[in-house]
């Protein structure tokens, strides 16, 4: 399911998706027996709302002036982002991050979010491996408004290389099958509406917008499983129960450091150490 293809994206207004009913069942419901063990789905909602507000503190106002220990703070809550941070700060500096991730957010609207997250990948891509970028728009985006923007990260969606969890949950004989599906906001929208229908179907009201983040961590969990871990090396690897790969996932491992060393590398060659400011959030 790595296969990059080389087809444009396609511009459609509103993507038909064609989701697997019984595939997202089976998935809700191992998802729920699993969680019983945890104490149920609401400690990672807990997880996801701490997050959330510590990301709302931090880019709430993109007209502050943002701190170094705010950023890393958040970063080493984004899987797909920290490990990419030494090379960034190396190649670029704070200032130039955080430059970007202003602009970014300046006037952010659903109407211009395609935009300006291609706005954000040119300013600060170098090289090819430099496709985080639009992870890390897509999870402060999600994170700072959850209940406005869906989570747009590649692992849920990425066209170019046709992977991510609408793979696994598209009605389809064929895992080889190209979907023509962009990844922009219109098709995430269009993927949440699904979901949180889904999900109200079955019962669940409270929270949808971040028991849709989980229950997409959780599907593809599985798939992370099934191919043993490795293929995507480091960035979601994790030991442990089924659900620690949904903590990694989603950024939650961060909080589980007992000695505040998060997976964020700053430019040294050091792991970042979270600042205690974020404690009453994090904990």
């Amino acid at each position: 399911m790595s296969t990059a293809f080389s087809q444009p994206i396609q511009a459609v207004e509103t993507p038909v998706l064609h989701l697997d009913g019984k595939r997202l069942r089976s998935a809700f419901n191992s998802m729920v027996e699993c969680a019983e063990k945890l104490g149920g789905i609401e400690t990672i909602v807990e997880g996801l709302s701490g997050k959330s507000l510590l990301f709302q503190r931090t880019f709430g106002d993109p007209t502050v002036e943002l701190l170094e220990s705010e950023l890393f703070d958040a970063c080493a809550f984004m899987p797909t982002v920290r490990r990419r941070m030494k090379g960034a700060l190396e190649a670029r500096g704070f200032d130039q991050l955080e430059t970007a991730v202003k602009e970014f957010l300046r006037d952010i609207s659903i109407e211009n979010t395609d935009a300006r997250i291609n706005a954000m990948e040119r300013s600060l891509t170098m090289t090819p491996k430099d496709r985080w970028i639009r992870d890390l728009a897509a999870e402060i985006l999600h994170y700072r408004e959850p209940e406005t923007y869906p989570l747009m990260t590649r692992w849920i969606w990425d066209y170019t290389s046709n992977s991510g969890v609408l793979r696994e949950i598209w009605f389809s004989d064929s895992d080889t099958e190209f979907l023509n599906i962009p990844h922009g906001i219109k098709t995430h929208l269009e993927l949440r509406r699904e979901l949180s229908g889904f999900l109200d179907s079955l019962g669940v009201f409270r929270d949808l917008h971040f028991m849709v983040d989980i229950l997409f961590a959780w599907i593809y969990s599985q798939y992370i499983g099934n191919q043993g871990g490795s293929f995507l090396k480091t960035d979601f690897s994790f030991t442990g129960t089924p659900f620690g790969y949904v903590f990694r996932m989603l950024g939650l491992d961060a909080a589980l450091s007992a000695s505040g060393k998060s997976r964020l590398l700053l430019a040294n060659g050091k792991r970042y150490c979270l600042s205690g400011t974020i404690d009453a959030i994090a904990h």
